[in-house]
């Protein structure tokens, strides 16, 4: 109770203390249609940063546009953004406020991650192989109401294979699970 009673208030000072408002989300019922919307969206740790100018963002997707490819050079909050959204869904799913203007969310049954490069030489798992393991655990265990955010794959391969993998990937998620996802990318041919 102590653990629970912890986590509450320690979500609540999070929502109150914050230099800009929180927002109370709104959680669509099953039977609605799938929607995810959040308005002026930012990242509830990158703001509170000494001298970094966070800039919020929207988001918005439903069934008619489930898929969203973001490109953009290194550096350029890419990654930032697809974090911002996996926070904000994990926190509004749980009872929080979340650091936006306005929240509409559907229930999501997984938050599916496939972000960051590593390795282990030491047990010959190459980041490549790293990659196509997560990846496969990801597709394997996505749904319909999953969302799933997924950072630059295919950068442990030449180019050419890593912008097969990457077609292949998201169009696997846009035309068979209809999950919800954001899929950044370098490859500005997708």
């Amino acid at each position: 109770a102590i653990s629970r009673l912890d986590c509450t208030v320690s979500l609540a000072c999070a929502a109150v203390s914050s230099s800009t408002q929180y927002c109370r989300p709104t959680v669509l019922p099953t039977s609605a249609p799938r929607a995810l919307a959040f308005s002026q969206l930012r990242h509830p740790i990158v703001e509170l940063q000494d001298r970094v100018n966070y800039i919020p963002n929207d988001v918005s997707l439903s069934s008619a546009s489930s898929l969203h490819l973001i490109t953009g050079p290194n550096m350029g909050g890419k990654s930032t953004y697809l974090r911002s959204v996996g926070c904000a869904v994990l926190m509004a799913q749980c009872g929080s406020f979340v650091p936006a203007d306005s929240a509409t969310i559907s229930v999501t049954d997984s938050v599916l991650v496939r972000i960051g490069a590593s390795d282990c030489q030491a047990e010959g798992r190459s980041t490549f192989m790293a990659e196509m393991v997560e990846t496969s655990a990801l597709l394997a265990s996505a749904t319909a109401t999953s969302l799933i955010l997924i950072d630059e794959l295919g950068r442990g391969t030449s180019t050419y294979d890593g912008f097969g993998l990457a077609w292949a990937v998201s169009e696997h998620i846009a035309t068979e699970l209809r999950s919800f996802c954001l899929f950044t990318t370098h490859y500005t041919e997708l």
